[in-house]
């Protein structure tokens, strides 16, 4: 195994990279071998309580600092309460955290053909000699 110093952000971005979105096809969705699946799977499950904590306290975040609007809390743009809430949620995303990882090198997505680019996954590569 590998550790490697991720921000809360990256950890983030990690975790939309490897599960994509409706714009982006995540990295599990790409032709690779299975095992090399498998350890991404397990990096995935890791991932998605950090990803759980962070939505829960920017939600929270939401809640103290926002009102409430036909019926939803929101934090209006120009609400000096705005500010406030991405001050606090840059310096949340900012916090390193260590995660533990298989250890992934080039050669493992050499015949990989993707038109998205994984730039967090790159910093997991393990550098070949």
């Amino acid at each position: 195994m590998k550790r490697t110093i991720l921000t809360l952000g990256e950890i983030y971005t990690l975790n939309l990279e490897l599960f994509g979105n409706e714009n982006n096809k995540g990295l599990l969705a790409q032709p690779l071998t299975l095992k090399v699946k498998y350890w991404l799977q397990r990096l995935a499950d890791k991932l998605k309580s950090e990803v759980a904590t962070i939505d829960e306290i920017r939600n929270g975040l939401i809640k103290e600092l926002g009102e409430e609007i036909d019926g939803q809390v929101q934090i209006k743009t120009d609400s000096p309460n705005f500010v406030k809430f991405q001050e606090q949620y840059v310096e949340l995303l900012d916090t390193e955290k260590e995660i533990s990882h298989a250890i992934f090198t080039l050669n493992q997505f050499e015949n990989l053909e993707a038109s998205e680019y994984y730039a967090v996954f790159l910093k997991l590569i393990d550098e070949e000699l």
